[in-house]
């Protein structure tokens, strides 16, 4: 990637003329945070953004190879109109003030096989927000006195760099349009945006896996991923539109004792949900969570060791149900929401961009099982 001759450009004293002002982009954020880092990047894309952020916010997420023994490296550099949370532990967080604003250096420490850690520098301004994170080597103190590839000197840099605002330079939105290597998430002058792909059993069956992993559960032991053949189960009617499946076949463990899981996306609401849910007619236990915005999500279960756990989600964009037997079912509602995986599955279901009739590259091309 032709880099060097492209970043380091900027004006001498960052400061842009009224005619020569521009909305920053995801690679001008870029460019700029490459100005103040060493090594060579293998991915470069604008982040994600959803309803939680401010509008107007805009982010870009830089990755680095591992080198000289260290992990691979992770950057996300990130404006918003509003002032963040800042998470200040006791000993952990240290604040100052500087010229432009007030700086906060905050850090999490690794927890072994679950999370490495990361230091991110805060900059509130007045009128916006400078938040720059790494993450890559166990963060296992102080990072200033730690070996890292990216130090929090220089992600203060990047923090303090002028030319990171909002509004920015028309330069330095070229420098970063002519950017290689870009990934396929923005166009100039658009929002950042995910590229969409069809979603298949693979792609249900692997983004299910990756909200087990974000909820800190054991990862499962997969054995096989193919269409449902529970499809029929559902009860849709002759004309169903569109349905996207999987059926998850797995190794049961103690804590994870079901044998099958059926994914369900569908455009026709399933014959159990097209009317009240609970209580349930045909099921012994039918509870009703609040969990996931807009729409209750509702669990019926079938008791005994022939049983069956249905879970019912209705989304603006979609019905999402999952399907779970091959085990004793307990008559106990909370030990069978901890048994099938409850909080994860309906983390799954709550991510539009991930888990539907399109998905993204990432869960699209991941390998199953």
């Amino acid at each position: 990637m032709a880099l060097a001759s492209l970043v380091g450009c900027g004006t001498d004293d960052g400061v842009a003329g009224e005619a020569d002002e521009a909305p920053i982009t995801s690679r001008a954020m870029a460019a700029i945070a490459l100005d103040h880092l060493d090594a060579i990047p293998t991915s470069l894309e604008a982040s994600y953004l959803d309803g939680n952020d401010a509008e107007g916010a805009i982010g870009a997420d830089l990755e680095f190879l591992a080198d000289d023994g260290h992990a691979s490296s992770f950057v996300r550099v990130y404006l918003t109109p509003e002032e963040p949370k800042i998470f200040c532990t006791e000993g952990r967080c240290e604040h100052r003030d500087v010229e432009d604003g007030s700086l906060w250096l905050s850090w999490g420490l690794v927890e072994p096989e679950e999370d490495p850690g990361g230091v991110t520098v805060t900059l509130v301004r007045p009128r916006e927000s400078v938040v720059v994170h790494y993450s890559g080597d166990d963060i296992t103190g102080d990072p200033r006195n730690l070996d890292l590839p990216i130090t929090p000197e220089q992600l203060e840099e990047i923090a303090q760099d002028p030319r990171l605002s909002l509004t920015t330079t028309q330069e330095i939105v070229d420098v970063g349009e002519a950017l290689g290597g870009w990934g396929p998430q923005e166009t100039p002058g658009d929002e950042p945006s995910i590229r969409r792909v069809p979603a298949d059993a693979d792609s249900l069956a692997a983004f299910w896996r990756t909200a087990l992993e974000w909820a800190g559960a054991t990862p499962p032991r997969i054995r096989a991923v193919t269409d449902s053949p529970a499809v029929g189960e559902l009860g849709l009617g002759p004309d169903p539109g569109d349905v996207v499946s999987a059926r998850v076949t797995l190794r049961p463990t103690r804590d994870r004792p079901y044998r099958t899981l059926d994914l369900f996306v569908t455009e026709e609401a399933p014959a159990e949900a097209s009317a009240p849910v609970c209580p349930s007619r045909t099921f012994t236990l039918c509870t009703t969570s609040g969990a996931n915005p807009d729409h209750d999500t509702y669990t019926l279960v079938d008791p005994g060791p022939g049983g069956v756990v249905w879970v019912l989600y209705q989304r603006d964009d979609a019905y999402l149900t999952a399907r779970l037997a091959g085990w004793r079912i307990p008559e106990d509602a909370a030990l069978v929401q901890q048994q099938v995986d409850g909080d994860a599955l309906l983390q799954a279901f709550a991510y539009t961009d991930f888990f539907g009739f399109e998905t993204t590259p990432e869960f699209a091309d991941m390998p199953m099982p």
